[in-house]
């Protein structure tokens, strides 16, 4: 009871948008060894998140993966841990979080959104043809989704940032 109590008053303060004091009690939910110390460890990597401490959000999110793997938020962890890399343009980190992804959760509902990062991804290191290949197989694979759409839509900046405007009038055609 006492652990479950640690993490209500780490929601109430993350609630109040009272980081720091979230982050505490979730570590001392964490540390009195809640039966939720996975939903305590993927709280508290939120917190520093809020509180731009990215390395810290990007350590509790690999302690919660390595210590709870079959938790219901370690696939939504390692897609956290891209998300963070790629909000601080690390982009080489963001690839290898992303391909992690892929490789430990190939059946998951996002992998559209991961293929769509690593694409968005290699166009931010000016790698074009990764980028494009990237997007077409997210258009090809996932066909009238959300992602599909921005797909399309990131690939056209693309082909026109390397004066290939007539290729991708030619696949979008």
């Amino acid at each position: 009871r006492y652990p479950d109590a640690l993490l209500r008053i780490g929601d109430s303060y993350l609630l109040n948008a009272k980081y720091l004091d979230a982050a505490d009690y979730y570590g001392k939910a964490i540390t009195n060894n809640s039966v939720e110390a996975d939903y305590a460890h993927f709280q508290r990597s939120e917190c520093f998140g809020l509180l731009a401490k990215y390395d810290d959000q990007v350590k509790e999110l690999n302690k919660l993966i390595y210590s709870y793997p079959y938790s219901a938020y370690s696939e939504k962890s390692q897609l956290e841990i891209a998300k963070t890399y790629l909000l601080q343009d690390k982009y080489q980190e963001t690839l290898k979080a992303l391909s992690d992804f892929k490789a430990k959760y190939p059946e998951s509902i996002s992998i559209s959104e991961v293929k769509l990062k690593t694409g968005l991804v290699y166009s931010n290191m000016d790698k074009y043809e990764k980028a494009i290949l990237s997007f077409k197989e997210v258009v090809s694979e996932y066909p009238c989704t959300p992602e599909s759409i921005e797909a399309i839509r990131l690939a056209e900046i693309v082909y026109k940032r390397s004066q290939k405007i007539s290729e991708y009038l030619d696949w979008v055609s």
